[in-house]
Order: structure tokens, then C-alpha cells, then sequence
């Protein structure tokens, strides 16, 4: 028996923890129903928050809100991921707190923010350790790599040719 069309199985960008990735999960899920918007952007922010305990420790009691301005404090994300997680922060609180909630649409926006601040915080760092480890086999060229260029540009709000170009100097020798 065939189903048709196929489902796609939801991932998480790659190298996430076990636990974040299944909160990125939930939330792509619920944002494909309509109905679900809510839940949706509660689960991004959700995940934004678990990340961001993961990638600096500290006390449980700090909120969300200073965790960020923690994590752009200590540079470990980018000013534009930082007004991102803001607005993740804001969406899951609309949606857990206001009587509107949040529309489909936001919610798709709160999925798409929280899918590029895990990138920029597992995905990459792991991606460009693995290029280093292994220089002989590093070419930063092709598809996958043109992919990861508009990526990093609409992250880091920059061209990302300098970091590539700097990376395979630095891995050619």
C-alpha cells in the first residue's frame, strides 16, 4: 500500500541535541496545522529557551529575555539572531498569554527563526569543525555550499564569501 503524496519526516537542523531537536520537531509539526499556531510558536520559543541553557549554563532562574542579551553579551550570537530570538520570545508569549494568540503565519516565522539560531549554534560550529579536521577534503564550492552561503549571509546579515574564503585558506595551508 502506497500513501500518496509522501510525507517528508521533520528533522532538526543537524547536530542539535536530542531534547532540543525533539522540541524543534514538535513545533514544526503543530505549525502544520493551521489550527496548532499556538502551540507551534510555543514550542519554538520552547526550543530557543533549551538551547539557550544548553549553549550557556547559568542559573535556572534567569529569564529568557537575559539569556539572550547573555548569549549577544558574550558573543555567541550575531545582534540580527539576537532581535530573531527576541522575536521567538515574543511570539511563544503571545501565543501562551494573549487571548488572539498568534496567526498560522507567525508561527511559520517563530519555526523559520528558530531553525536558523540552531544552525548558526550547532549545525555550523560542527560543520566547520568537521571541513577542519579533515582540509584535503574541504571545497567550498557547489550546491550544498551555495546553500549554506545564503544561509549564513541572511544570518549574519553580511556576505559570507569572506568566511568560506578565509576557512579554505586556513584549511589548504
Amino acid at each position: 500500500l502506497e500513501i500518496t503524496p509522501r510525507t517528508e519526516p521533520i528533522r532538526a537542523p543537524e547536530h542539535c541535541p536530542e531534547s532540543i531537536a525533539k522540541a524543534f520537531i514538535q513545533a514544526v509539526d503543530n505549525s502544520k496545522k493551521n489550527e496548532n499556531s499556538d502551540a507551534a510558536a510555543m514550542m519554538a520559543r520552547r526550543t530557543l529557551e533549551m538551547a539557550a541553557r544548553n549553549i550557556n549554563p547559568c542559573s535556572d532562574q534567569i529569564a529568557l529575555y537575559k539569556r539572550i542579551e547573555r548569549l549577544a553579551r558574550d558573543h555567541k550570537i550575531t545582534p540580527a539572531l539576537q532581535e530573531w530570538a527576541h522575536s521567538i520570545r515574543t511570539f511563544g508569549n503571545d501565543a501562551a498569554h494573549d487571548f488572539d494568540g498568534v496567526t498560522p503565519n507567525e508561527a511559520r516565522q517563530a519555526i523559520e527563526f528558530t531553525r536558523y539560531f540552531l544552525i548558526y549554534v550547532y549545525t555550523l560550529p560542527k560543520q566547520i569543525a568537521l571541513a577542519s579536521a579533515k582540509p584535503s577534503s574541504f571545497n567550498p564550492s557547489g550546491a550544498g555550499v551555495e546553500n549554506l552561503r545564503s544561509m549564513l549571509n541572511l544570518v549574519l546579515g553580511s556576505p559570507a564569501t569572506d568566511v568560506f574564503d578565509e576557512l579554505g585558506h586556513f584549511t589548504r595551508g
